[in-house]
């Protein structure tokens, strides 16, 4: 559980653009449920199981990010908020940038 806890939290999601994150959890998902489907929102419905009584686990699957909007010609990168991200919360972190090719890791 644990390793599929990590799995999930490392997989890219931010509020927008939760492809990845969905991809991810239908991959999980797949082979449990009866029925799997993404509504107009980008919501992941899996159903399993059918009759009277029903039980609904809802939760979150995106998180709060940095969208970059220009690199300039010293290499800094300029970026923002989406979520409750805080500028003070930003300070000595490390930000990892994904590209549809690559992840990087930003000091």
């Amino acid at each position: 559980m644990k390793e599929l806890l990590r799995e999930l939290v490392e997989t890219p999601g931010v509020s927008g653009d939760e492809h990845k994150i969905r991809q991810k959890i239908k991959q999980k998902v797949d082979g449990h449920a009866d029925s799997l489907e993404t509504d107009d929102m980008g919501n992941l419905i899996a159903k399993k199981g059918s009759g009277d009584k029903t039980l609904m686990v809802a939760t979150h699957m995106d998180q709060i990010g940095l969208t970059v909007k220009t690199v300039d010609e010293k290499g800094y990168i300029r970026f923002s908020k989406i979520g409750g991200v805080t500028t003070q919360s930003l300070m000595n972190q490390r930000v990892e940038i994904h590209t549809e090719e690559i992840t990087l890791l930003v000091l």
